[in-house]
């Protein structure tokens, strides 16, 4: 009997220790400057970091946030120096390759130009001939299909940044993102916000992601651990409650 409550006793004590360590993971995230959804000069990391955050806490866990070019992280991310990277939209390529969650929530992209050179936009034909600004490593979208079509160019610079810049200066027509990171841009680069104007014909609706390679053996799972509690927090206002605060 004293050996059976002795093992009982170590079974107890081990069980607790593997909880323990299970409620205690944490999770190194790697994300870039993209106001205001992500950005390492932000509170909470922006929106998108709060939003995931509180999905993290949510689950038990702990997490910590590297920002970097998205190019590196991307690259870090498939070959496993971080768990996860943030936020991410769906293209077919990508869906080869990652494991994504559930939307965070929901974006229009949208064109910019200058004020003087304002775009009647109702139609893909109304882009006939034009330059349009889109970062290496952002999402094309359609903008890949009307590029091989002959229809637009394409203007690839390595940031957000650079495409507001030469859109300033007239090198590009238009540069293409959802208005909140736009207007952010303008704003934190000292440009006249007089000067551009923003067509609200959406090209795009788009989602944010949370997202895993595929080759992480254990993402899939920690994904569907991910989007039960994120579903909870958008039923519970808390998502929209941060989406407010930010926008």
């Amino acid at each position: 009997m004293r050996i059976r409550h002795i093992l009982t006793s170590l079974l107890l004590i081990l069980t607790s220790i593997t909880l323990s360590a299970t409620e205690d993971e944490s999770y190194h995230f790697v994300s870039g400057e993209f106001r205001p959804f992500t950005s390492e000069q932000m509170t909470n990391g922006g929106l998108t970091t709060e939003i995931i955050q509180s999905v993290i806490k949510g689950m038990g866990k702990t997490m910590d946030v590297s920002y970097l070019p998205w190019k590196r992280g991307h690259l870090k991310t498939l070959n496993g120096d971080f768990y996860a990277i943030y936020p991410y939209s769906k293209n077919p390529e990508r869906l080869k390759v990652w494991h994504y969650s559930e939307a965070l929530y929901e974006l229009e992209e949208i064109f910019f130009s200058l004020k003087g050179k304002a775009l009647n936009y109702t139609s893909n034909s109304d882009l006939q001939g034009l330059t349009v600004c889109k970062p290496t490593g952002y999402n094309l979208f359609g903008l890949k299909k009307l590029f091989e079509e002959g229809l637009i160019k394409l203007e690839r610079p390595p940031d957000l940044k650079s495409c507001f810049r030469m859109l300033n200066i007239g090198r590009v027509d238009l540069v293409m993102t959802n208005a909140t990171t736009a207007w952010s841009m303008i704003d934190n680069l000292g440009l006249d916000a007089a000067k551009f104007s923003q067509i609200d014909k959406a090209f795009e609706k788009i989602n944010h992601h949370l997202i895993i390679p595929k080759s992480n053996p254990d993402g899939k799972g920690f994904l569907e651990g991910f989007d039960r509690i994120l579903t909870r927090l958008k039923a519970e206002g808390k998502v929209q409650n941060i989406l407010d605060k930010h926008l």
